[in-house]
């Protein structure tokens, strides 16, 4: 806003109503170069920002990653813990603990259901089936059900190749402390094939040049081997970052909670976009049948429709058949 009104443009004529971005949403999947399901938010910034005059934008990605924004800094160590003790159970008995596992989060005892329980059921049963601790929490979808999904349940290789490279990165993941061994693998996953993959082609879609300054290899070098004390502090997510910029940063800016960047994305798919999303599924792509079970896809709609799973699983499917669409039929 301040922005556009610098410019001499209007708030107004750089926002977009949410029935005008759900009118262009068709425009934001196609600007995807590779079946996401994110990058959705940065299409629309993106294009505000043209509207605004602007042909070259600051980003502050790369600053949860390296400061430690995320909630995995602090639960990594405990799905840490929780692996640990899994490994030390007998095949047979984990099942009968399995249900536990998924239900009590071990920080505080907590009740969990849905998404996070199935993780962490995961977690206990088969705590091997992914490289670390860390990708459990990360994943959209646990191995049991990414075993489900896929309709040809014979190796092509891909998956030894994806798991073969996690495996590279959990490597050098642990020659560093705890925190900069999750910047690690925040980095090398979610960052660098999700994140920066769509923010780079989102912005270029609107001709809007992207820069990240948090990403600056000389300053990923010196935070990285700062002492982990300086960069986790209990309740305050990024503290060494708050506290590089305090004296310039309003208190509304510094005592705010850590909120995520989305839209309502579970009222539009409940709304709006139901009939588009059930139609995508109806309607798979031939491509997408032969990789993928669609009893499974429609299987997770429906678990969304009934509240068991979050809009983000029956989303990247849909985009995922929607990608298929374009770029492999």
């Amino acid at each position: 806003h301040r922005t556009a009104t610098a410019l001499g443009t209007t708030h107004e004529e750089v926002m977009l109503s949410g029935d005008q971005m759900l009118a262009r949403l068709t425009d934001a999947v196609s600007a995807l170069d590779q079946p996401s399901m994110d990058g959705i938010n940065t299409y629309f910034v993106s294009w505000s920002a043209r509207q605004a005059g602007l042909k070259v934008a600051l980003s502050g990605l790369g600053g949860d990653e390296m400061f430690g924004g995320y909630s995995t800094f602090r639960r990594t160590a405990q799905f840490e813990r929780m692996a640990k003790a899994s490994r030390g159970i007998p095949e047979g008995m984990k099942a009968a603990v399995a249900v536990f596992a998924g239900a009590a989060e071990s920080a505080g005892g907590r009740v969990v259901g849905g998404d996070a329980a199935r993780k962490l059921a995961a977690l206990w049963e088969s705590p091997l089936s992914l490289p670390d601790p860390f990708y459990f929490g990360r994943n959209l979808f646990t191995p049991a059900q990414v075993v489900r999904l896929l309709k040809k349940k014979q190796s092509n290789g891909h998956g030894a190749l994806w798991r073969d490279w996690l495996e590279q990165s959990v490597a050098g993941a642990r020659r560093l402390d705890a925190f900069a061994a999750v910047s690690c693998m925040e980095a090398e996953s979610y960052m660098v094939n999700t994140l920066l993959r769509d923010t780079d082609s989102m912005s270029m879609a609107h001709s809007l040049e992207v820069r990240v300054p948090f990403l600056d290899h000389l300053l990923v070098e010196f935070v990285t081997q700062l002492p982990r004390e300086l960069k986790l502090r209990q309740g305050r997510p990024k503290a060494l970052l708050v506290d590089a910029l305090q004296d310039l940063l309003p208190p509304e800016v510094v005592n705010q909670p850590k909120r995520g960047f989305t839209f309502p994305w579970s009222n539009w798919l409940r709304g709006p976009l139901r009939k588009r999303i059930q139609d995508g599924f109806t309607e798979a792509t031939p491509s997408l049948l032969e990789a993928l079970s669609i009893e499974d896809v429609n299987g997770v709609w429906r678990s969304y429709l009934n509240g068991s799973t979050s809009w983000s699983r029956p989303w990247s499917l849909y985009v995922l058949n929607e990608w298929c669409k374009r770029h492999l039929t």
